[in-house]
């Protein structure tokens, strides 16, 4: 990941302090870009349908595609809870950050692997 933004994602979880920051990792193959969305939820992270739906239509319509999500976890580890274990999907990438009072710690990557979370190498964004 690029440290610049590595630096934005940091930036947007301490902003976002007590609650949870959330968004989309989007590229073709590696993470290109990270695309904000709005917390639908007043405990944990919930990206509404329709955002949902739009980011979709977006990366379509720029040759890209949601490789995956990111959020942060306010006071916690960057290990995934119970939660992130349930709403995960195969294939994706899951990217937690660590913020404790309102500091941002280092985010970790993960994958679903037979219905659990694992850790994995995050695919670097690409200098573009």
């Amino acid at each position: 990941m690029l440290a610049s933004s590595l630096g934005w994602l940091r930036e947007a979880a301490a902003a976002a302090y007590p609650r949870e920051a959330c968004g989309f990792l989007v590229g073709e193959e590696v993470v290109e870009e990270l695309w904000p969305a709005s917390n639908g939820a007043l405990e944990g992270y919930r990206i509404e349908d329709e955002e949902h739906l739009l980011a979709q239509h977006r990366a379509r319509r720029l040759g890209k595609r949601i490789l995956g999500y990111y959020h942060s976890h306010p006071d916690g580890m960057a290990v995934p809870s119970r939660g992130d274990h349930d709403k995960a999907w195969p294939d994706l990438i899951y990217l937690i950050i660590p913020v404790w009072e309102g500091r941002p710690g280092t985010p970790r990557a993960f994958r679903q692997e037979k219905g659990w979370l694992t850790p994995c190498i995050m695919p670097a964004l690409s200098p573009e």
